[in-house]
């Protein structure tokens, strides 16, 4: 089945955010960005685990889904990444928080580097942390989370060919996110 069909569903439900999430220092600085270790932010496998929960997102015309314990902070991206000539193209810019310069990813054109369009960061409405790393995968909408059992989910015995994706979510119809495989692309610097 082509990624395109796997991961076009309509949405529903936006997650309302709390009024909690204030902007950050608006001081910007550019480091280098050196390879993330292929381990998980969460120390086991989210297809040993019996049920979890999974936040539904929306990239671009696609729909994805992320457990919640591979997540960080959401963040309102109320600040726009400032671009860094000579990134990979799946980078969209650096983002200053707490003091760390976060690199945010284009999600769509990392896991499908042969896509000619990238995402509009005047879309973009969030920024999710993955895990404690300076990784922030860009997304134009946020959903409510979906308790997941472990059937709710077709998962994929073999994840050489597309590390980053877990499984299918058979109810939500999209795309369940292997964080541990999508920082192995940002460590790789490579695509698929």
């Amino acid at each position: 089945q082509p990624l395109n069909e796997i991961l076009t569903h309509p949405v529903t439900q936006p997650l309302e955010l709390k009024e909690d999430l204030q902007p950050q220092s608006e001081n910007t600085s550019v480091v280098s960005i050196q390879p993330v270790p292929l381990s998980s932010p969460t120390e086991r496998d989210i297809q040993d685990e019996p049920a979890f929960d999974c936040l539904i997102i929306r990239a671009g015309e696609f729909r994805l889904g992320i457990p919640m314990t591979a997540l960080g902070t959401i963040h309102t991206a109320d600040r726009k990444p400032t671009p860094v000539p000579g990134q990979v193209p799946w980078i969209l810019g650096s983002w200053p928080h707490d003091g760390r310069t976060m690199q945010v990813i284009d999600c769509l054109k990392l896991v499908m580097p042969e896509r000619q369009t990238p995402m509009d960061i005047e879309e973009t409405g969030f920024y999710l942390q993955l895990g404690d790393s300076i990784w922030l995968l860009a997304c134009d909408e946020v959903f409510e989370p979906v308790h997941t059992e472990h059937t709710d989910v077709r998962w994929r015995a073999n994840r050489k060919d597309r590390p980053w994706m877990a499984g299918i979510h058979k109810t939500e119809m999209c795309v369940v996110l292997d964080v541990a495989g999508l920082l192995g692309l940002t460590g790789s610097g490579a695509g698929i």
